[in-house]
Protein backbone atom coordinates (compact mmCIF):
# COMPACT_ATOMS: atom_id res chain seq x y z
CA UNK A 1 0.00 0.00 0.00
CA UNK A 2 2.86 2.38 0.78
CA UNK A 3 4.17 2.03 -2.73
CA UNK A 4 0.84 3.11 -4.22
CA UNK A 5 0.47 5.95 -1.73
CA UNK A 6 3.92 7.28 -2.63
CA UNK A 7 3.18 6.90 -6.33
CA UNK A 8 -0.05 8.83 -5.91
CA UNK A 9 1.77 11.57 -4.02
CA UNK A 10 4.44 11.73 -6.74
CA UNK A 11 1.81 12.00 -9.47
CA UNK A 12 0.08 14.78 -7.55
CA UNK A 13 3.29 16.78 -7.24
CA UNK A 14 4.07 16.28 -10.91
CA UNK A 15 0.55 17.35 -11.85
CA UNK A 16 0.84 20.50 -9.75
CA UNK A 17 4.13 21.31 -11.44
CA UNK A 18 2.73 21.00 -14.97
CA UNK A 19 -0.36 22.94 -13.92
CA UNK A 20 1.89 25.76 -12.67
CA UNK A 21 3.86 25.69 -15.94
CA UNK A 22 0.61 25.85 -17.92
CA UNK A 23 -0.65 28.81 -15.84
CA UNK A 24 2.60 30.74 -16.43
CA UNK A 25 2.46 30.01 -20.17
CA UNK A 26 -1.18 31.10 -20.41
CA UNK A 27 -0.41 34.26 -18.47
CA UNK A 28 2.68 35.12 -20.56
CA UNK A 29 1.05 34.38 -23.92
CA UNK A 30 -2.13 36.27 -22.96
CA UNK A 31 -0.22 39.44 -22.08
CA UNK A 32 1.86 39.26 -25.27
CA UNK A 33 -1.27 38.70 -27.36
CA UNK A 34 -3.02 41.63 -25.65
CA UNK A 35 -0.05 43.93 -26.32
CA UNK A 36 0.17 42.75 -29.93
CA UNK A 37 -3.51 43.52 -30.50
CA UNK A 38 -3.37 46.83 -28.60
CA UNK A 39 -0.32 48.35 -30.27
CA UNK A 40 -1.88 49.36 -33.60
CA UNK A 41 0.59 52.12 -34.40
CA UNK A 42 4.28 52.04 -35.28
CA UNK A 43 6.69 53.85 -32.97
CA UNK A 44 9.04 56.44 -34.48
CA UNK A 45 11.99 54.04 -34.50
CA UNK A 46 9.90 51.43 -36.30
CA UNK A 47 8.85 54.02 -38.89
CA UNK A 48 12.47 54.95 -39.42
CA UNK A 49 13.40 51.31 -40.07
CA UNK A 50 10.45 50.80 -42.43
CA UNK A 51 11.21 53.96 -44.42
CA UNK A 52 14.78 52.74 -44.81
CA UNK A 53 13.56 49.29 -45.81
CA UNK A 54 11.16 50.70 -48.43
CA UNK A 55 14.06 51.99 -50.51
CA UNK A 56 16.05 48.73 -50.45
CA UNK A 57 15.85 45.63 -52.61
CA UNK A 58 16.67 42.16 -51.27
CA UNK A 59 20.38 42.45 -52.09
CA UNK A 60 20.77 45.90 -50.54
CA UNK A 61 19.73 44.73 -47.06
CA UNK A 62 23.23 43.22 -46.73
CA UNK A 63 24.66 46.75 -47.06
CA UNK A 64 24.45 49.57 -44.47
CA UNK A 65 20.88 50.79 -44.10
CA UNK A 66 21.75 54.38 -43.17
CA UNK A 67 19.51 56.66 -41.10
CA UNK A 68 21.17 55.31 -37.93
CA UNK A 69 19.41 51.97 -38.52
CA UNK A 70 20.84 48.49 -38.38
CA UNK A 71 19.16 45.09 -38.49
CA UNK A 72 20.15 41.55 -39.53
CA UNK A 73 19.73 40.99 -43.30
CA UNK A 74 17.64 37.80 -43.02
CA UNK A 75 15.31 39.49 -40.51
CA UNK A 76 14.84 42.27 -43.08
CA UNK A 77 14.34 39.82 -45.96
CA UNK A 78 11.54 38.07 -44.04
CA UNK A 79 9.98 41.47 -43.30
CA UNK A 80 10.16 42.50 -46.97
CA UNK A 81 8.58 39.24 -48.11
CA UNK A 82 5.71 39.64 -45.64
CA UNK A 83 5.26 43.28 -46.67
CA UNK A 84 5.29 42.29 -50.34
CA UNK A 85 2.52 39.76 -49.73
CA UNK A 86 0.38 41.70 -47.26
CA UNK A 87 1.63 45.32 -47.25
CA UNK A 88 3.53 47.43 -44.71
CA UNK A 89 0.83 47.05 -42.07
CA UNK A 90 1.30 47.12 -38.32
CA UNK A 91 0.02 43.65 -37.50
CA UNK A 92 1.94 42.10 -40.39
CA UNK A 93 5.40 43.39 -39.45
CA UNK A 94 4.80 43.18 -35.70
CA UNK A 95 3.86 39.52 -36.17
CA UNK A 96 7.58 38.64 -36.52
CA UNK A 97 8.60 39.76 -33.00
CA UNK A 98 5.31 38.48 -31.58
CA UNK A 99 5.92 34.92 -32.83
CA UNK A 100 9.58 35.07 -31.74
CA UNK A 101 8.53 36.18 -28.26
CA UNK A 102 6.09 33.27 -27.89
CA UNK A 103 8.63 30.76 -29.22
CA UNK A 104 11.25 32.09 -26.78
CA UNK A 105 9.04 31.10 -23.84
CA UNK A 106 9.02 27.46 -24.93
CA UNK A 107 12.76 27.33 -25.70
CA UNK A 108 13.64 28.94 -22.36
CA UNK A 109 11.43 26.42 -20.57
CA UNK A 110 13.20 23.54 -22.35
CA UNK A 111 16.61 24.93 -21.34
CA UNK A 112 15.75 25.44 -17.66
CA UNK A 113 13.90 22.11 -17.39
CA UNK A 114 17.05 20.30 -18.57
CA UNK A 115 19.56 22.39 -16.61
CA UNK A 116 17.94 22.90 -13.21
CA UNK A 117 17.52 20.04 -10.75
CA UNK A 118 14.56 21.48 -8.86
CA UNK A 119 11.17 22.06 -10.44
CA UNK A 120 10.69 25.19 -8.32
CA UNK A 121 13.82 26.63 -9.97
CA UNK A 122 12.28 26.09 -13.40
CA UNK A 123 9.02 27.75 -12.30
CA UNK A 124 10.79 30.80 -10.82
CA UNK A 125 12.98 31.23 -13.90
CA UNK A 126 10.01 30.90 -16.25
CA UNK A 127 7.94 33.33 -14.18
CA UNK A 128 10.64 36.01 -14.27
CA UNK A 129 11.14 35.45 -18.00
CA UNK A 130 7.42 35.98 -18.58
CA UNK A 131 7.37 39.19 -16.50
CA UNK A 132 10.35 41.11 -17.87
CA UNK A 133 9.19 44.44 -19.23
CA UNK A 134 11.48 44.67 -22.31
CA UNK A 135 10.53 41.13 -23.37
CA UNK A 136 6.88 42.16 -23.20
CA UNK A 137 7.38 45.51 -24.92
CA UNK A 138 9.45 44.18 -27.83
CA UNK A 139 7.00 41.35 -28.44
CA UNK A 140 4.92 43.93 -30.34
CA UNK A 141 7.58 46.27 -31.74
CA UNK A 142 8.97 45.78 -35.23
CA UNK A 143 12.63 45.54 -34.27
CA UNK A 144 15.01 42.59 -34.14
CA UNK A 145 15.37 42.32 -30.36
CA UNK A 146 12.77 39.57 -29.83
CA UNK A 147 14.28 37.50 -32.65
CA UNK A 148 17.75 38.10 -31.10
CA UNK A 149 16.50 36.56 -27.86
CA UNK A 150 15.01 33.56 -29.69
CA UNK A 151 18.10 32.82 -31.82
CA UNK A 152 20.46 33.16 -28.85
CA UNK A 153 18.22 30.86 -26.79
CA UNK A 154 18.36 28.28 -29.60
CA UNK A 155 22.16 28.57 -29.53
CA UNK A 156 22.05 28.14 -25.75
CA UNK A 157 19.92 25.03 -26.15
CA UNK A 158 21.75 23.25 -28.97
CA UNK A 159 25.40 24.33 -29.02
CA UNK A 160 26.64 23.11 -25.59
CA UNK A 161 25.57 19.58 -26.55
CA UNK A 162 27.40 19.72 -29.88
CA UNK A 163 30.94 18.33 -29.53
CA UNK A 164 33.03 19.32 -32.54
CA UNK A 165 35.47 16.43 -32.02
CA UNK A 166 32.72 13.85 -32.52
CA UNK A 167 31.21 15.36 -35.68
CA UNK A 168 31.23 13.38 -38.91
CA UNK A 169 32.36 15.04 -42.15
CA UNK A 170 28.76 15.59 -43.24
CA UNK A 171 27.74 17.11 -39.88
CA UNK A 172 30.87 19.29 -39.88
CA UNK A 173 29.88 20.80 -43.24
CA UNK A 174 26.27 21.32 -42.11
CA UNK A 175 27.42 22.88 -38.83
CA UNK A 176 29.86 25.20 -40.64
CA UNK A 177 27.08 26.37 -42.97
CA UNK A 178 24.61 26.91 -40.11
CA UNK A 179 27.14 28.73 -37.93
CA UNK A 180 28.04 31.06 -40.82
CA UNK A 181 24.36 31.81 -41.49
CA UNK A 182 23.23 32.53 -37.91
CA UNK A 183 24.81 36.03 -37.54
CA UNK A 184 22.77 37.20 -40.55
CA UNK A 185 19.65 36.33 -38.57
CA UNK A 186 20.89 37.65 -35.22
CA UNK A 187 24.22 39.44 -34.81
CA UNK A 188 24.59 38.91 -31.01
CA UNK A 189 24.51 35.16 -31.64
CA UNK A 190 28.19 35.64 -32.60
CA UNK A 191 29.00 35.72 -28.87
CA UNK A 192 27.24 32.39 -28.27
CA UNK A 193 29.03 30.87 -31.26
CA UNK A 194 32.34 32.18 -29.90
CA UNK A 195 31.56 30.81 -26.42
CA UNK A 196 30.82 27.43 -27.99
CA UNK A 197 34.16 27.54 -29.82
CA UNK A 198 36.04 28.27 -26.58
CA UNK A 199 34.17 25.49 -24.76
CA UNK A 200 35.07 22.95 -27.45
CA UNK A 201 38.68 24.11 -27.68
CA UNK A 202 39.24 23.70 -23.93
CA UNK A 203 37.44 20.34 -23.76
CA UNK A 204 39.20 18.86 -26.83
CA UNK A 205 42.61 20.50 -26.70
CA UNK A 206 44.46 17.14 -26.66
CA UNK A 207 42.50 15.54 -29.52
CA UNK A 208 44.31 15.89 -32.84
CA UNK A 209 41.25 15.18 -35.03
CA UNK A 210 39.40 18.04 -33.31
CA UNK A 211 41.56 20.75 -34.90
CA UNK A 212 40.67 19.84 -38.49
CA UNK A 213 36.95 20.05 -37.73
CA UNK A 214 37.40 23.21 -35.65
CA UNK A 215 39.26 25.00 -38.44
CA UNK A 216 36.74 23.75 -41.03
CA UNK A 217 33.94 25.39 -39.06
CA UNK A 218 35.52 28.59 -37.82
CA UNK A 219 37.66 29.73 -40.76
CA UNK A 220 34.64 30.14 -43.13
CA UNK A 221 32.73 31.71 -40.23
CA UNK A 222 35.58 34.13 -39.46
CA UNK A 223 36.11 35.14 -43.10
CA UNK A 224 32.41 35.73 -43.66
CA UNK A 225 32.14 37.82 -40.48
CA UNK A 226 35.21 39.87 -41.52
CA UNK A 227 33.62 40.67 -44.90
CA UNK A 228 30.29 41.47 -43.22
CA UNK A 229 32.05 43.78 -40.79
CA UNK A 230 33.81 45.66 -43.60
CA UNK A 231 30.78 46.12 -45.87
CA UNK A 232 28.04 46.54 -43.25
CA UNK A 233 28.81 46.60 -39.53
CA UNK A 234 31.61 49.18 -39.48
CA UNK A 235 29.89 51.67 -41.84
CA UNK A 236 26.66 51.26 -39.83
CA UNK A 237 28.54 52.02 -36.61
CA UNK A 238 30.09 55.14 -38.15
CA UNK A 239 26.66 56.28 -39.38
CA UNK A 240 25.12 55.80 -35.93
CA UNK A 241 27.87 57.85 -34.27
CA UNK A 242 27.38 60.62 -36.84
CA UNK A 243 23.61 60.73 -36.27
CA UNK A 244 23.68 60.22 -32.48
CA UNK A 245 27.16 60.89 -31.04
CA UNK A 246 27.79 58.96 -27.86
CA UNK A 247 24.44 57.15 -28.15
CA UNK A 248 25.71 53.80 -26.81
CA UNK A 249 28.54 55.16 -24.64
CA UNK A 250 26.93 53.81 -21.47
CA UNK A 251 27.19 50.34 -23.04
CA UNK A 252 31.00 50.43 -22.99
CA UNK A 253 33.09 50.22 -19.86
CA UNK A 254 36.71 50.48 -18.80
CA UNK A 255 38.41 47.48 -17.23
CA UNK A 256 37.64 48.38 -13.64
CA UNK A 257 35.37 47.20 -10.85
CA UNK A 258 33.52 50.52 -10.94
CA UNK A 259 32.92 50.27 -14.69
CA UNK A 260 31.72 46.68 -14.36
CA UNK A 261 29.30 47.52 -11.53
CA UNK A 262 28.01 50.54 -13.44
CA UNK A 263 27.18 48.56 -16.57
CA UNK A 264 25.67 45.79 -14.43
CA UNK A 265 23.48 48.33 -12.59
CA UNK A 266 22.31 49.90 -15.86
CA UNK A 267 21.37 46.56 -17.38
CA UNK A 268 19.63 45.30 -14.25
CA UNK A 269 17.51 48.45 -14.04
CA UNK A 270 16.55 48.15 -17.71
CA UNK A 271 15.82 44.41 -17.73
CA UNK A 272 14.25 43.88 -14.32
CA UNK A 273 12.34 47.13 -13.85
CA UNK A 274 10.87 48.19 -11.42
CA UNK A 275 13.52 46.36 -9.38
CA UNK A 276 16.84 48.14 -9.02
CA UNK A 277 20.03 46.30 -8.22
CA UNK A 278 20.87 46.06 -4.52
CA UNK A 279 23.32 44.08 -2.42
CA UNK A 280 20.94 41.10 -2.42
CA UNK A 281 20.44 40.80 -6.19
CA UNK A 282 24.11 41.62 -6.87
CA UNK A 283 25.22 39.03 -4.33
CA UNK A 284 22.85 36.45 -5.83
CA UNK A 285 24.17 37.09 -9.36
CA UNK A 286 27.84 36.82 -8.35
CA UNK A 287 26.99 33.76 -6.25
CA UNK A 288 25.36 32.11 -9.28
CA UNK A 289 28.32 32.99 -11.51
CA UNK A 290 30.70 31.53 -8.93
CA UNK A 291 28.74 28.28 -8.75
CA UNK A 292 28.85 28.04 -12.55
CA UNK A 293 32.61 28.65 -12.52
CA UNK A 294 33.28 25.88 -9.99
CA UNK A 295 30.59 23.54 -11.34
CA UNK A 296 31.95 19.97 -11.50
CA UNK A 297 28.62 18.28 -12.14
CA UNK A 298 27.56 16.56 -15.36
CA UNK A 299 26.13 19.91 -16.49
CA UNK A 300 29.35 21.87 -16.11
CA UNK A 301 29.63 22.31 -19.91
CA UNK A 302 26.45 24.39 -19.89
CA UNK A 303 27.62 26.43 -16.90
CA UNK A 304 31.02 27.14 -18.45
CA UNK A 305 29.39 27.94 -21.79
CA UNK A 306 27.39 30.79 -20.21
CA UNK A 307 30.52 32.22 -18.58
CA UNK A 308 32.64 31.99 -21.76
CA UNK A 309 29.88 33.76 -23.69
CA UNK A 310 29.63 36.47 -21.02
CA UNK A 311 33.41 36.92 -21.18
CA UNK A 312 33.25 37.58 -24.93
CA UNK A 313 30.37 40.03 -24.46
CA UNK A 314 32.30 41.99 -21.83
CA UNK A 315 35.43 41.94 -24.00
CA UNK A 316 33.47 43.37 -26.96
CA UNK A 317 32.10 46.08 -24.68
CA UNK A 318 35.58 46.83 -23.33
CA UNK A 319 36.98 47.17 -26.87
CA UNK A 320 34.00 49.34 -27.95
CA UNK A 321 33.01 46.78 -30.58
CA UNK A 322 29.48 46.08 -29.35
CA UNK A 323 27.61 47.76 -26.47
CA UNK A 324 26.32 45.74 -23.57
CA UNK A 325 23.38 47.81 -22.40
CA UNK A 326 19.62 48.11 -22.71
CA UNK A 327 17.79 46.63 -25.65
CA UNK A 328 20.94 45.68 -27.58
CA UNK A 329 21.93 43.47 -24.62
CA UNK A 330 18.50 41.91 -24.23
CA UNK A 331 19.69 38.66 -25.84
CA UNK A 332 21.77 37.79 -22.74
CA UNK A 333 18.98 38.43 -20.21
CA UNK A 334 17.86 34.74 -20.14
CA UNK A 335 21.39 33.82 -19.03
CA UNK A 336 21.22 36.42 -16.25
CA UNK A 337 17.98 34.81 -15.04
CA UNK A 338 19.71 31.42 -14.95
CA UNK A 339 22.59 32.88 -12.92
CA UNK A 340 20.14 34.44 -10.45
CA UNK A 341 18.30 31.12 -9.95
CA UNK A 342 21.44 28.94 -9.81
CA UNK A 343 22.04 29.30 -6.01
CA UNK A 344 18.42 28.33 -5.30
CA UNK A 345 18.81 25.23 -7.45
CA UNK A 346 22.23 24.22 -6.13
CA UNK A 347 21.50 23.81 -2.41
CA UNK A 348 19.14 21.40 -0.70
CA UNK A 349 15.81 22.57 0.68
CA UNK A 350 15.87 23.59 4.37
CA UNK A 351 19.65 24.13 4.33
CA UNK A 352 20.88 27.50 5.62
CA UNK A 353 22.47 28.31 2.28
CA UNK A 354 19.18 27.69 0.44
CA UNK A 355 17.29 29.92 2.89
CA UNK A 356 19.93 32.64 2.40
CA UNK A 357 19.66 32.35 -1.40
CA UNK A 358 15.86 32.49 -1.19
CA UNK A 359 16.06 35.58 1.02
CA UNK A 360 18.38 37.30 -1.50
CA UNK A 361 16.00 36.38 -4.31
CA UNK A 362 12.92 37.77 -2.54
CA UNK A 363 14.65 40.99 -1.47
CA UNK A 364 16.22 41.42 -4.91
CA UNK A 365 12.96 41.02 -6.89
CA UNK A 366 10.27 42.13 -4.44
CA UNK A 367 9.11 44.91 -6.78
CA UNK A 368 7.42 42.27 -8.96
CA UNK A 369 4.28 42.88 -6.93
CA UNK A 370 0.57 43.51 -7.47
CA UNK A 371 1.14 47.04 -8.80
CA UNK A 372 3.57 45.77 -11.40
CA UNK A 373 1.09 43.10 -12.50
CA UNK A 374 -1.51 45.86 -12.94
CA UNK A 375 0.95 47.93 -15.00
CA UNK A 376 1.87 45.19 -17.44
CA UNK A 377 -1.78 44.50 -18.23
CA UNK A 378 -2.11 48.08 -19.51
CA UNK A 379 -0.70 48.82 -22.97
CA UNK A 380 -0.14 52.49 -21.99
CA UNK A 381 2.62 51.23 -19.68
CA UNK A 382 4.66 50.10 -22.72
CA UNK A 383 3.72 52.27 -25.69
CA UNK A 384 3.66 56.03 -25.32
CA UNK A 385 3.11 57.26 -28.89
CA UNK A 386 0.06 57.45 -31.15
CA UNK A 387 1.24 58.51 -34.60
CA UNK A 388 -1.36 56.79 -36.77
CA UNK A 389 -4.61 58.03 -35.22
CA UNK A 390 -3.36 61.62 -34.97
CA UNK A 391 -2.40 61.51 -38.65
CA UNK A 392 -5.89 60.29 -39.53
CA UNK A 393 -7.41 63.26 -37.69
CA UNK A 394 -4.96 65.66 -39.29
CA UNK A 395 -5.79 64.36 -42.78
CA UNK A 396 -9.52 64.80 -42.11
CA UNK A 397 -9.34 68.33 -40.68
CA UNK A 398 -6.44 69.92 -42.56
CA UNK A 399 -7.24 72.85 -44.88
CA UNK A 400 -4.46 73.17 -47.48
CA UNK A 401 -5.59 76.71 -48.41
CA UNK A 402 -5.12 78.24 -44.96
CA UNK A 403 -3.20 75.82 -42.74
CA UNK A 404 0.41 74.81 -42.27
CA UNK A 405 1.84 71.88 -40.29
CA UNK A 406 4.69 72.11 -37.81
CA UNK A 407 6.41 68.93 -36.64
CA UNK A 408 9.55 68.19 -34.66
CA UNK A 409 12.62 66.14 -35.63
CA UNK A 410 11.73 63.27 -33.29
CA UNK A 411 8.36 62.88 -35.07
CA UNK A 412 9.69 63.20 -38.63
CA UNK A 413 9.81 59.46 -39.39
CA UNK A 414 6.29 58.94 -38.07
CA UNK A 415 5.01 61.86 -40.14
CA UNK A 416 6.70 60.65 -43.32
CA UNK A 417 5.50 57.07 -43.00
CA UNK A 418 1.91 57.70 -41.94
CA UNK A 419 1.31 60.63 -44.29
CA UNK A 420 2.40 58.30 -47.09
CA UNK A 421 0.49 55.20 -45.95
CA UNK A 422 -2.70 57.23 -45.34
CA UNK A 423 -2.29 59.09 -48.66
CA UNK A 424 -2.08 62.54 -47.08
CA UNK A 425 0.09 64.94 -49.05
CA UNK A 426 0.85 68.61 -48.56
CA UNK A 427 3.84 70.87 -49.10
CA UNK A 428 2.80 73.07 -46.20
CA UNK A 429 4.79 71.17 -43.58
CA UNK A 430 7.78 72.59 -41.71
CA UNK A 431 10.28 71.37 -39.14
CA UNK A 432 10.28 73.04 -35.73
CA UNK A 433 13.54 74.03 -34.02
CA UNK A 434 14.16 74.11 -30.27
CA UNK A 435 14.59 77.86 -29.83
CA UNK A 436 12.40 80.76 -28.73
CA UNK A 437 13.55 82.80 -31.74
CA UNK A 438 12.05 80.23 -34.13
CA UNK A 439 8.57 80.54 -32.60
CA UNK A 440 8.82 84.35 -32.37
CA UNK A 441 9.37 84.53 -36.15
CA UNK A 442 6.20 82.60 -37.10
CA UNK A 443 3.81 84.77 -39.10
CA UNK A 444 1.07 86.42 -37.04
CA UNK A 445 -2.47 85.28 -37.87
CA UNK A 446 -1.24 82.01 -39.38
CA UNK A 447 -3.37 78.93 -38.66
CA UNK A 448 -1.14 76.06 -37.58
CA UNK A 449 -1.41 72.32 -36.94
CA UNK A 450 1.24 71.00 -34.57
CA UNK A 451 1.96 67.27 -35.00
CA UNK A 452 4.21 65.94 -32.23
CA UNK A 453 4.44 62.19 -31.71
CA UNK A 454 7.48 62.08 -29.44
CA UNK A 455 10.35 64.20 -28.17
CA UNK A 456 14.08 63.70 -27.78
CA UNK A 457 15.20 63.59 -24.15
CA UNK A 458 18.60 65.07 -25.04
CA UNK A 459 17.19 68.08 -26.93
CA UNK A 460 13.48 68.42 -26.05
CA UNK A 461 11.19 70.76 -27.96
CA UNK A 462 7.98 70.15 -25.99
CA UNK A 463 8.82 72.81 -23.33
CA UNK A 464 9.34 75.47 -26.04
CA UNK A 465 6.07 74.55 -27.76
CA UNK A 466 3.92 74.61 -24.62
CA UNK A 467 5.47 77.87 -23.44
CA UNK A 468 4.71 79.42 -26.83
CA UNK A 469 1.10 78.11 -26.75
CA UNK A 470 0.20 79.89 -23.51
CA UNK A 471 -1.26 83.02 -25.13
CA UNK A 472 -2.47 81.44 -28.38
CA UNK A 473 -6.01 80.83 -29.57
CA UNK A 474 -6.37 77.02 -29.66
CA UNK A 475 -9.18 75.54 -31.77
CA UNK A 476 -8.36 71.85 -31.35
CA UNK A 477 -6.29 69.96 -28.79
CA UNK A 478 -5.79 66.18 -28.84
CA UNK A 479 -3.45 64.22 -26.57
CA UNK A 480 -3.05 60.48 -27.00
CA UNK A 481 -0.46 58.86 -24.78
CA UNK A 482 2.50 61.27 -25.06
CA UNK A 483 1.61 62.44 -28.57
CA UNK A 484 -0.11 65.73 -29.45
CA UNK A 485 -2.15 67.22 -32.28
CA UNK A 486 -2.94 70.90 -31.80
CA UNK A 487 -4.69 73.42 -34.06
CA UNK A 488 -4.21 77.09 -33.28
CA UNK A 489 -3.98 80.60 -34.62
CA UNK A 490 -0.75 82.47 -33.99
Amino acid sequence: MKFFENSSSFIDKKSWYYLAVAVIFIFAISIRTYLFMSNGSFEDDECRLILTLLGKNIGQVFLPLGEAQSAPPIFLIIAKLLAYLFGYKEYILKFIPFVCSIASLFVFYKITAQYFEKKVSVLLALLIFSLIRPFLAFSAIFKQYSSDVLICLLCLYYLPRLNIASLSLKRTVITAAAISLIPFISLPAVFFIGGWGILNFINNIKKREFYIRFVSIFIPFGLLMFVYYIINLHPSQVNLLEEFPGYWNDGFFDFSLRGFLQILTTNFKYNFYPNIINCFSLGLLLWGAGLCFFDNSSKNCFSKYILYTLGLILLASLLHLYPFVGRVALYFTPCLIILFIKPLDYYKFKSYTFVLALLCFVLGFYQYNYNYFKDITNSEFFYTHSAKNLMRILKEKFNPQNDIILSNTASASSYLFYSSSLHFKTDNVYLMISSNEYFDNIKKGQKIWIYMVKDFAASPIYPYVFEWLKDKQIFYYKKERDSYLIYLKN
